[in-house]
């Protein structure tokens, strides 16, 4: 561990290999992690499980970009809200509609159609599909690809995204479940190390203590 933090004697054994490798790939996201484990530690804290669940969030996304695949300032929501007003004109020209204007109004609505269509395009194109980023990540994440060479592949990439998730739902206030919580970081931190380990040729102390300890708690 770095000798310039200072960490929480309770942190487990894979707890501390994951913020060495954290710590090595981006100091943000060994900071994000830290600080959520010590929100979801800090018993006084009444909203420990929505702010762990933010830096928990984070820290997961960050990891899914190293798949290359950037999300896309495209903004769904605020084209779909461009469009309230043209749709409100086409209902009400709809409404108002008796024989002669019929070619009006089918015109005008010919033409919302046709900007939908496009909006409904580019948001298709431009935001990634978070199962392909999830599984670019984890291809440059196996240092030892035990897991993308293997029938675990699909596996680990679902259960990325369940935890992510449901990291984003606690971040947001949508879920508070604190034993959940725990369950899902234990997931999460399962998955790393089962991406970060040094192959059985490579350093067996470092296994050694991690698989200890999940036995110990198992």
């Amino acid at each position: 561990m770095s000798a310039a933090y200072s960490y929480p004697p309770w942190l487990l054994k894979r707890q501390s290999f994951i913020l060495e490798k954290l710590l090595a790939t981006d100091p943000r996201l060994h900071d994000w992690y830290l600080g959520a484990l010590l929100a979801l530690n800090d018993e006084a804290n009444p909203d420990r499980v929505s702010l762990a669940g933010h830096g928990l969030r984070e820290v997961s996304g960050e990891l899914m970009k190293l798949s290359g695949v950037q999300e896309s300032k495209f903004n769904l929501g605020n084209e779909i809200t461009d469009l309230l007003d043209p749709w409100a004109k086409v209902q009400e020209d709809a409404a108002a509609c008796t024989g002669v204007c019929a070619k009006h109004v089918g015109g005008r609505f010919r033409k919302f159609l046709d900007r939908l269509k496009r909006v409904l395009s580019d948001h298709a194109q431009f935001r990634p599909r978070r199962q392909e980023q999830i599984r670019l990540a984890i291809e440059k994440l196996d240092v030892n690809s035990r897991i993308v060479s293997g029938s675990q592949a699909a596996d680990a990439q679902n259960r990325w995204r369940t935890v992510h998730d449901f990291f984003n739902h606690c971040g947001h206030h949508r879920v508070l479940d604190l034993e959940k919580l725990h369950a899902h970081l234990e997931a999460f931190e399962l998955l790393l190390t089962d991406l970060w380990l040094p192959s059985p040729s490579g350093d067996l102390s470092a296994i050694d203590e991690i698989l200890a300890e999940e036995n110990a708690n198992a």
